[in-house]
């Protein structure tokens, strides 16, 4: 049976990691249920040097649940002013091998199991997405979440730098619409950013462009607070 390739809807929540992911088939959505996962945990080290965001996996599923093929795509995200590729490849790494050793329930397309080409994503911020949850704000003392989430951030920018268009890119005749994953602080400047979508030609140019916007600081009852979100960027060949 040939093949076929689609992005379906998973939600699964670990001690220190979540994994979703989100595609339609036809006119509706197939979820994928998880049977069993290893849990993956990011080390202190490497969420003390900002590693986070998401990791993009790609594999293909065949039609008894057993993944293959694993690759990582895109992610995860990491400080603006460094580049610590050993925590990156580690986190990448990681996350492959988790889903390496996972078991899934087989696809199933209209009534018979088929193998299929998926891709997840993996969130390693965990406990951002459980400090997002909301708090009653009408108590005393009611806790004041120390992330929210910003959606698409282009329109919200007071700084929105074009990146350059690579070389490499323009000599491939590669184009189109890029969105990178960032993290910016209270005071409105832009700490993390990462490729979660798009040609990879443009991983650096988006990213640096990303990372040198600016954002006017975001306050939730009175307190500033850390915003996620995507810059998206379109390049034209």
């Amino acid at each position: 049976m040939t093949m076929r390739s689609h992005i379906f809807t998973l939600f699964l929540l670990l001690s220190s990691v979540c994994v979703s992911s989100t595609s339609l088939f036809g006119q509706g959505s197939i979820p994928v249920k998880v049977l069993s996962i290893e849990d993956y945990v990011m080390t202190d080290v490497m969420q003390s040097g900002g590693i986070g965001g998401s990791v993009i996996v790609s594999l293909t599923l065949s039609s008894d649940g057993t993944p293959s093929d694993v690759v990582a795509l895109h992610g995860p995200m990491y400080p603006c002013d460094s580049y610590p590729i050993e925590f990156i490849d580690a986190a990448r790494a990681g996350v492959v091998r988790s889903i390496q050793n996972a078991k899934f329930e087989p696809i199933i397309v209209e009534g018979v199991a088929t193998e299929q080409r998926v891709t997840f994503t993996v969130n390693l911020d965990v406990n951002f997405r459980k400090a997002n949850r909301p708090s009653p704000t009408s108590e005393p003392g009611a806790r004041v979440p120390k992330l929210v989430s910003g959606g698409i951030l282009n329109g919200k920018a007071t700084s929105l730098p074009k990146p350059r268009y690579p070389a490499e890119a323009r000599a491939a005749g590669a184009g189109g619409a890029v969105s990178v994953s960032i993290l910016i602080d209270e005071q409105g400047s832009v700490v993390r950013a990462g490729l979660v979508s798009g040609n990879a030609l443009f991983t650096d140019a988006a990213r640096t462009a990303a990372c040198k916007s600016a954002f006017s600081p975001t306050m939730l009852s009175g307190n500033p607070v850390k915003v996620s979100g995507v810059l998206v960027y379109n390049f034209v060949p």
